[in-house]
């Protein structure tokens, strides 16, 4: 079996939580799934819709490790777009009991260490103090500890 062969089966019994994720977000059901590598702690996908393409995100989960990943990320990625920080992908719908969230999709690649610009280092600095900025928020503080 091919690696996309197996992906496609892993993603079968997930299929109707995903359309129920993008119908929440207010995207077409109709989609395919394509497994994204690099993740190591959740698989990712790209979700191809009508509407535009989504970031699916399946989050790990043990039994002997408590931590929500997912509540842990998601809430923080909502909270950041409440309060205007766009550096970040939107988060647009979560299930938390299936461990899915669906962001929207950025184009983009991996930067290679010689890629790393000034504009790079001065828009990380932005974004750091982006988030500094909220600490004192009644949502920033409810935030658990990542």
């Amino acid at each position: 079996m091919s690696d996309s062969e197996r992906a496609a089966e892993d993603t079968r019994g997930i299929e109707p939580n995903v359309a129920a994720l993008l119908a929440e977000a207010g995207r077409s059901s109709k989609f395919t799934l394509e497994p994204l590598a690099g993740g190591r702690n959740n698989r990712t996908y790209r979700v191809r819709a009508d509407a535009g393409d989504s970031l699916l995100k399946w989050y790990f989960s043990h039994r002997s490790d408590d931590r929500d990943r997912l509540g842990t990320e998601f809430d923080f990625c909502s909270c950041c777009w409440r309060h205007g920080v766009r550096q970040i992908p939107r988060p647009l719908s979560a299930d938390r009991s299936a461990g899915l969230a669906l962001y929207d999709f950025l184009e983009g690649r991996r930067l290679a260490s010689g890629d790393v610009t000034q504009e790079h280092h001065d828009q990380s600095i932005e974004f750091l103090q982006s988030l500094n900025a909220l600490r004192p928020e009644p949502d920033a503080l409810s935030l658990a500890n990542a």
